[in-house]
């Protein structure tokens, strides 16, 4: 269920925003010690922004370290940050629900505020960070695509499967055993970096 309250998040709409499983969801609120709120009017469960900000800080960390551990340690020095960085911007956008932004200033106010020598930096910054984020989505896009070819070579463009299989049927390669390592494959390049 979606709520109607842009301050209100429920386990469904979050789980959505982090891709993560029910199980892994639950794991993080219990890691943070939080819980969840209950509406009267509908039973249904609830997070509100400071709690889900705290859960999105976290989601960033397990993406950067590949484990929750160290997050607790870390986490006043990375809100810390976060709120300079949010400042030397100019607070030009705010979080909202699912994976998008929400446009807080005209157009006018961000040219201006990004006019400025001190906030260059900043942008440089925010744009760089921008652009990791996107990076890092098409990477996974990409393995997901690749497995899925592996999986199913038949789909492959026809000049494709010509260079792959030249006399030898698609039939002789074993698709499983080729998902399964290119999975392996894509979990230990993750580890590394």
């Amino acid at each position: 269920m979606q709520t109607t309250d842009p301050n209100r998040f429920t386990p469904t709409e979050l789980m959505e925003r982090w891709r993560i499983k029910k199980d892994a969801y639950y794991k993080r609120l219990q890691y943070l010690q939080i819980k969840a709120n209950i509406d009267p009017d509908t039973k249904e469960a609830y997070l509100e922004l400071p709690e889900v900000q705290r859960l999105d800080n976290l989601h960033a960390w397990i993406q950067k370290t590949g484990k929750k551990d160290g997050f607790i340690e870390h986490e006043e020095e990375l809100n810390q940050q976060s709120q300079e960085s949010h400042e030397e911007a100019g607070e030009l956008v705010t979080a909202t629900k699912g994976n998008g932004i929400q446009r807080k200033s005209t157009q006018q106010e961000i040219n201006e505020a990004v006019s400025g020598d001190r906030n260059q930096d900043s942008m440089r910054r925010f744009d760089r960070a921008a652009q990791s984020r996107a990076a890092a989505v098409l990477v996974e896009a990409s393995n997901r695509l690749t497995a899925g070819y592996i999986s199913n070579p038949d789909d492959l463009d026809e000049d494709l499967k010509e260079q792959l299989f030249f006399e030898e049927s698609p039939e002789l390669i074993n698709r499983e055993w080729a998902a399964a390592h290119l999975a392996e494959a894509i979990k230990a390049q993750k580890k590394r970096s």
